[in-house]
């Protein structure tokens, strides 16, 4: 029967590097499996990287001009936490939907 194969499958150097790149491509812990699930975590890490200084970038603009500006703070304030300026009446308008 070993007479039979091929003669490159008789070769202890073919079988040892056959053996060494199965083994580097599976079963190693940097294998070459484990390395592309690295590289996919990577990515997706540095997309929220970006993200989120985007949204530091916007929100440090946000902040800087309710410090500096008075109109946008009370605009926030009516907005958000729905507070009234002195003398004013407020109003919340519920629809109801229809049946």
């Amino acid at each position: 029967m070993i007479k039979k194969m091929p003669k490159i499958l008789k070769n202890k150097y073919f079988l040892a590097l056959t053996a060494f790149l199965i083994w580097m491509f599976f079963f190693d812990a940097n294998s070459f499996i484990q390395q592309t699930k690295l590289n996919r975590e990577l990515r997706e890490v540095k997309a929220q990287q970006e993200f989120y200084l985007s949204e530091y970038k916007a929100d440090s603009i946000w902040l800087h001009q309710l410090e500096t500006d008075p109109k946008s703070m009370e605009k926030l304030a009516r907005e958000k936490y729905l507070m009234v300026g002195e003398g004013e009446r407020f109003f919340i308008v519920v629809e109801e939907e229809a049946e």
